[in-house]
């Protein structure tokens, strides 16, 4: 039996289709924050914690530290 909260919860972790892509691009910002712009630690931060299992909104959301740089 399916419950209301368990099919929000799976609507929220639609796995992103390139996995791979959002890994490599977090790394490399996450180089690039440490390094050289520290303004976007926090942001790089916590896009990292979704690495394991990225979901659309968190792809989304890295979309916008690309287009704050």
């Amino acid at each position: 039996m399916s419950t209301t909260a368990s099919r929000e919860d799976s609507d929220k972790h639609k796995d992103v289709n390139g996995k791979v892509l959002y890994g490599e691009a977090v790394s490399s910002f996450m180089y690039l924050a440490a390094t050289t712009r520290p303004d976007i630690a926090f942001a790089v931060n916590e896009a990292a914690r979704s690495m394991g299992r990225p979901a659309d909104k968190y792809w989304i959301n890295f979309k916008r530290i690309i287009r704050y740089l």
